[in-house]
């Protein structure tokens, strides 16, 4: 004969106890998993602002150690070999995809990234547009990733005084 011990105290999880607890494991884990991701998304946007900043800080660096010039603006000689440029206005309407160094290597780690740059005679007063005798010039260089701008510079240049940046080499 079988006899069943019985505990009064004692008992089991039902069904409905393993489902609810389940249930609440799954939506934690869930929630967990979705702030991994978006920190690691953030993690790579900032990595990306980095780069952007930094390549931005280099092409305007580079610019920067070039004479102003007459102010006659060109078109740019060719984004693959910037050795030639002799004034900022050989910059103007640079497309520089992928970025390149100066002599036209290409910088690592930087697919998906491309520079441009916009160079325009400005009045010395107004910082508006001017004409080329002013011998001023804004030179705005923008970093962008698979198309999204991250990193815009801009720097006046000066036939007769040095650089008044908002990039400070």
């Amino acid at each position: 004969m079988n006899r069943r011990i019985s505990h009064p105290h004692a008992r089991g999880m039902t069904l409905v106890e393993v489902a609810v607890s389940t249930v609440i494991v799954g939506v934690m884990m869930t929630a967990a998993l979705s702030a991994v991701a978006a920190s690691a998304r953030e993690r790579v946007s900032m990595a990306n602002a980095a780069t952007a900043q930094a390549l931005g800080e280099a092409l305007m660096s580079e610019i920067d150690q070039v004479p102003c010039g007459s102010g006659m603006l060109a078109v740019a000689l060719g984004a693959s070999n910037r050795s030639a440029f002799d004034d900022v206005g050989d910059y103007s309407g640079l497309d520089d995809s992928p970025p390149k160094e100066r002599d036209g290597t290409a910088i690592a780690g930087t697919a998906g990234f491309s520079r441009s740059v916009s160079v325009t005679n400005v009045s010395p007063t107004t910082l508006a547009s001017g004409s080329p005798s002013s011998g001023f010039r804004k030179v705005v260089v923008t970093v962008k990733h698979n198309g999204k701008p991250l990193a815009t510079l801009w720097t006046i240049r000066s036939v007769n005084f040095e650089s008044m940046s908002e990039y400070t080499p």
